[in-house]
């Protein structure tokens, strides 16, 4: 009899691992063939640079590479993720943009396969969902990332209790897009205070400074780049297909500070649902991580990958995984077969997640032990 359950775990696990397999080989020959149209490229352009001693973010020199490698874009399609964001992409400076392409697209598959291990140590049985989740599967084939983000809220998740420091330092790569997570910051500021526990922010800070230190080394003048370039960024009018901007560009099109409006509204609620809630960070943290892809200022269709920690904490039964299967079309559908990476209709893929995790726990009902809090240093 006790051999079933580990027998269970092993079938699930290989199984994941075989759907994972056949679907990344169709995954890597589209975000391959596909690199000069895809967020990948931004990242090689400015490595490249980087690596030739410019500007990693003129927008001339970067439009001239993008027309020059097939790029058919109205506008140069720049990275805007900060400086210390440069040491993440700059190995790929020594490469050529198809074999940068299937460095970074396997490095990001072993970050995500990473993911999806620490966050299942103690439900193994759900993995498979992962090979399955639309968002997932577009961040991967854009080279997005997002699943660094998503690699670095994993650590912090599973490893804060053994290794705070640590589970600090890599969570610096979640400041690669920092914007994901306007509703984590101020909670887990809160939740270290409460527990008199710094060790995680000062993993944090540490990280982020050594990140812009290298930066710094690389190119000097990065920040101030980056700023010039970001003035001139027509991001406050460009339509991006999430809940803030379909807010602002129903009702106020000219004021871009409305997109702000989601963000704040969702930090007051985590800070009630924190307070609220005997909270555990591996469930109500997978939670907030959702809510706050879904409510963030900025944010692409691939970015709700940031929702996958909330997708793999739900007990699976029979209902649960056929309104999972159900949600999975729709997701690929929305995201493959939209005419635009901007359509409005992609807006909808964090809100119908957001959905299935409610009818699922419903469906699924299960008692979760909250972690106590750790008592204060007698010392």
């Amino acid at each position: 009899m006790s051999a079933a359950p580990g027998k269970s775990v092993r079938n699930s696990t290989t199984a994941a691992i075989l759907c994972a397999v056949v679907i990344a080989v169709p995954l890597a020959i589209i975000g391959i063939h596909f690199a000069t149209r895809f967020d990948f490229l931004p990242y090689w352009i400015s490595a490249h640079l980087l690596a030739a001693g410019h500007d990693p973010y003129d927008r001339g020199v970067i439009f001239a590479i993008e027309r020059g490698v097939g790029n058919r874009e109205a506008a140069p399609f720049i990275m805007r993720n900060p400086p210390w964001a440069l040491p993440v992409v700059a190995p790929l400076g020594y490469l050529g943009i198809h074999w940068g392409a299937f460095v970074w697209l396997l490095s990001m598959l072993l970050f995500a396969g990473l993911s999806v291990g620490l966050l299942t140590r103690d439900c193994p049985w759900v993995r498979l969902r992962a090979a399955f989740f639309a968002p997932l599967f577009i961040a991967l084939m854009v080279g997005q990332l997002t699943t660094l983000v998503l690699f670095a809220a994993a650590c912090f998740l599973t490893c804060r209790h053994k290794r705070p420091f640590v589970s600090g330092v890599v969570l610096s790569l979640a400041a690669l897009k920092a914007h994901l997570l306007v509703l984590f910051w101020p909670i887990l500021l809160i939740d270290c205070y409460r527990r008199r526990n710094w060790r995680i922010p000062a993993g944090l800070l540490f990280g982020v400074a050594m990140l812009t230190g290298l930066a710094f080394l690389w190119d000097p003048h990065a920040w101030a780049q980056y700023r010039r370039a970001m003035l001139h960024d027509s991001l406050t009018l460009q339509y991006l297909p999430d809940v803030s901007a379909d807010i602002r560009f129903l009702f106020a099109r000219r004021h871009p500070w409305v997109q702000l409006v989601p963000s704040l509204v969702g930090v007051a609620w985590a800070i009630r649902y924190y307070v609220r809630t005997s909270w555990d960070w591996m469930e109500q943290g997978a939670v907030l991580l959702a809510v706050s892809a879904v409510l963030s200022p900025y944010s692409w269709s691939c970015d709700m990958a940031l929702m996958l920690p909330l997708v793999l904490r739900v007990p699976a039964n029979r209902r649960v995984e056929d309104l999972y299967l159900l949600c999975c079309i729709v997701s690929f559908v929305l995201s493959l077969w939209v005419n635009s990476w901007a359509s409005p209709w992609l807006s909808l893929i964090g809100p119908l997640w957001l959905g299935w995790y409610a009818v699922a726990r419903r469906l699924s009902p299960v008692d979760v032990s909250p972690v106590p809090l750790e008592p204060s240093p007698s010392h």
